[in-house]
């Protein structure tokens, strides 16, 4: 942990309890985020001055707004930031020779929880037969920074058959990793074999000796009511994915299905490892909003352009940035956004609340 200290000028007593503190009292330690280093100094005009205050392990001082003097460079508040410095440029060592308009890193990069590995999606590299078929690069720390280990491509469907027509699947759109790293989740929105272009699909691989090798590869299966799913085409499955922390659930949204009454209404799917590897076993649309009433006007929402779980996967928010419910949709994708909030429990996920910004920054 870091170190909070703060130095107490033992001469500056009036009207302050510094004399009722031993020499080794004055330097007190907690463990929080930030160093600051304090050291009151000067006279006041009046009885604003610092108060200090003593509470179990950690030293209160509370400044008035006027009438202290504090010596150059003494006192240091807030502290400076930290200043980043570059260590590495990351590229593709890419075997196709080809990377140009392989979109290496466009819109997915992710760490493992322990940063020690580290993946990058090229949406567009065409290395895996054809235009637009995506990859993913696998770079692991070592003593040297980053290197790249491992390169991905979309191996077979979900039949267990090689992956047939991966051109245009957009493999690496987007990547998540489970908290031990051990599941890596690959989304390839443009992928058709669910029921036409833009269909979508995800793609599991998990780590072994040999790397990360792909283990299954998921669709959408049944909507809202259960049964199969219904024109999945430009769906835009896994646009965006979310696993909580022990890899046991994955929400896949789709932003632009279109079963909860509209065009781009979107929906987000819920999928639950088992001995069998992940099996979808909820499809989730916005319920109601803000007031508890049904939702009016789904359509062109776009829910699922986000969701997040949290790390035990009990809570899932999800995010639909043109709802309108916040401000105006003339119809030209102009609404104010919002969040659905999602509890699991026994029946499955359950929307709670519906989110909206509140209040300005006055």
């Amino acid at each position: 942990g870091h170190r909070y200290e703060a130095f107490i000028e033992p001469s500056y007593s009036q009207k302050n309890n510094v004399n009722d503190l031993q020499q080794n009292e004055r330097l007190f330690n907690t463990q929080i985020t930030i160093k600051v280093l304090a050291h009151l100094v000067g006279k006041g005009r009046n009885d604003d001055r610092p108060k200090i205050s003593v509470r179990e392990n950690i030293v209160e001082i509370k400044f008035p707004k006027e009438h202290i003097i504090l010596s150059e460079n003494q006192f240091i508040y807030p502290p400076q930031p930290k200043k980043w410095i570059q260590t590495q440029k990351l590229v593709a060592s890419d075997p196709d020779g080809s990377p140009e308009g392989d979109q290496f890193s466009y819109s997915s990069v992710a760490f493992s929880p322990t940063g020690e590995t580290l993946v990058v999606g090229a949406r567009s590299d065409e290395e895996n037969d054809g235009t637009y078929a995506g990859a993913a690069y696998i770079f692991q720390k070592g003593a040297a920074g980053y290197q790249q280990v491992q390169k991905l491509t979309a191996s077979f469907g979900t039949d267990g058959l090689p992956e047939v027509s991966p051109e245009e699947d957009r493999f690496g759109a987007s990547v998540t990793f489970s908290l031990e790293a051990e599941k890596l989740v690959i989304g390839a929105y443009g992928d058709e074999e669910a029921g036409g272009p833009f269909a979508g699909a995800v793609y599991i691989f998990a780590s072994g000796s040999g790397g990360y090798q792909q283990v299954q590869k998921l669709t959408a299966s049944f909507g809202t009511d259960g049964l199969p799913e219904v024109s999945p085409q430009s769906d835009f499955f896994s646009g965006k994915i979310s696993i909580s922390s022990n890899g046991e659930i994955l929400a896949v949204s789709a932003n632009q299905d279109e079963e909860n009454g509209g065009t781009y209404a979107g929906a987000v799917y819920i999928f639950a490892s088992g001995s069998g590897g992940y099996q979808q076993v909820q499809k989730l649309t916005a319920s109601f909003g803000t007031d508890g009433l049904p939702e009016a006007s789904p359509a062109r929402d776009f829910f699922g352009t986000s969701t997040a779980l949290s790390s035990t996967g009990e809570i899932l928010a999800v995010g639909a940035e043109y709802d309108e419910e916040g401000g105006i949709d003339s119809g030209t994708y102009t609404g104010a956004g919002a969040v659905y909030i999602f509890q699991s429990g026994s029946s499955g996920y359950q929307q709670v609340q519906k989110l909206t910004a509140s209040f300005g920054t006055d």
